[in-house]
């Protein structure tokens, strides 16, 4: 960067640093709807995404857009290698709860014998608590398995049209588009 340069662009900082100032309302506003569309282009794949769920690009193999059955596979492999996916389990959970009017009615066991009632206090006397087991929905995080070699012959590559291919794997199937350099893949599955 000779002087020039590097005169205009101490300018332009400053001149962008002046207007921040003076309109921040506006340049925020600006900033959140570019953010919002560059989001909308990003996932609707118009425009390579900056982060997030960008394909991975990928050198097109053979010529002109067309790509091999190698690159589509290695294109899955790469999406699937540390990608994690979010279940939810029902686990039983046990806990100890107070006792009511109705629970101490309707024990058939305290009626005869209060001492040993389950809803009895100590003594045989006021409530006590009761043991409640109910299923709890637990979010889990969890790891997709391991896909095999790329050169394996569990593979699968089905033409679906000009640049769109599905693979077929033996965890599940994947849609993949060609999008830029990259490649687009949605999985049929949860990895």
């Amino acid at each position: 960067m000779n002087g020039v340069e590097l005169i205009i662009a101490i300018a332009a900082g400053g001149i962008a640093l002046f207007l921040i100032v003076k309109l921040w309302r506006f340049v925020l506003g600006v900033g959140v709807l570019g953010a919002l569309i560059v989001g909308a282009l990003c996932i609707t794949g118009q425009i390579d995404c900056p982060i997030g769920n960008k394909p991975k690009p990928h050198p097109p193999g053979g010529s002109g857009s067309s790509s091999s059955n190698a690159d589509v596979i290695t294109a899955v492999y790469q999406h699937l290698i540390g990608k994690k996916y979010t279940t939810f389990e029902q686990r039983p959970v046990t806990k100890q709860m107070p006792c009511s009017q109705q629970d101490d009615d309707f024990d058939p066991i305290g009626k005869r014998n209060p001492n040993a009632g389950k809803c009895r206090g100590t003594g045989g006397y006021g409530f006590g608590y009761k043991t409640v087991t109910r299923t709890e929905s637990t979010q889990i995080l969890r790891q997709c398995p391991t896909p095999p070699p790329v050169n394996s012959s569990l593979w699968r590559v089905q033409s679906s049209g000009r640049d769109k291919w599905t693979v077929y794997g033996s965890k599940g199937s994947w849609t993949v588009e060609k999008v830029g350099s990259g490649y687009r893949i949605t999985a049929h599955q949860r990895c």
